[in-house]
């Protein structure tokens, strides 16, 4: 559960930078793989799905209809504008469509163990993400120095807020952090205090593994052909 967690919060970073990048046009869009929040910060579905694979060469499992319909679900509710996209998508390119929801279904599964703190957490670090790229798209149809002034009197404040929401975000993986070192020393004192229990079913696990193989029935000489 512990790993999940962090797997969870190195999701929102991921998802976070990638949105920045894709955004402003620092990263290659055939090969950016993780989608951007909701709002006016989205990119296009298409500027963000990888280049379709040839045949044989994509072995993700593809969703069930029930993984597909909760992945759906999952953004109609935290990522709106995405969510819209995504339906354009499936009817246009079924192939990146379906790769697309694979990835969203490993993000809505990661959100599912993030515990609810943390997901309040998350969203307010993304939504003053959003803030700070659209404060960044008016400064730069900003007409006069006087606009500029104010708008970055603007940027100033998002960036601050967003900085706040990402150290609450690290705050949070802290205290998993020294959750999980408590949990780690507990587990090690117990193993040390059944030292040879734990030797003994471990012993007898290996036993099971070295069964003596039973000579085999074949006719001597022949091969199987």
């Amino acid at each position: 559960m512990f790993a999940n967690r962090l797997m969870a919060l190195a999701v929102v970073s991921a998802l976070s930078i990638a949105a920045v990048l894709v955004a402003f046009g620092q990263s290659n869009p055939a090969t950016t793989s993780a989608p951007a929040g909701a709002g006016q910060a989205d990119a296009p579905v298409a500027a963000t799905m990888p280049a379709p694979q040839p045949a044989g060469g994509n072995d993700a499992p593809q969703l069930t209809s029930e993984q597909e319909a909760a992945t759906l679900a999952f953004l109609k509710e935290h990522r709106a504008a995405y969510y819209d996209q995504m339906k354009d998508l499936k009817g246009r390119d079924p192939l990146r469509y379906g790769q697309a929801m694979r990835r969203m279904y490993k993000v809505m599964r990661n959100w599912e163990v993030m515990p609810k703190v943390v997901q309040e957490a998350s969203e307010v670090e993304r939504q003053t993400q959003i803030r700070v790229m659209d404060v960044i798209r008016q400064m730069r149809q900003a007409q006069t120095p006087q606009e500029r002034e104010k708008l970055q009197a603007d940027l100033t404040q998002a960036v601050s807020d967003h900085f706040e929401a990402e150290q609450n975000l690290r705050e949070f993986r802290l205290q998993d952090l020294d959750r999980q070192v408590k949990d780690l020393r507990i587990e090690l004192q117990q193993q040390r205090q059944h030292r040879e229990a734990v030797i003994a079913e471990r012993v007898s696990l290996w036993l099971k593994a070295a069964k003596p193989v039973e000579p085999s029935t074949r006719p001597a000489g022949d091969n199987g052909s």
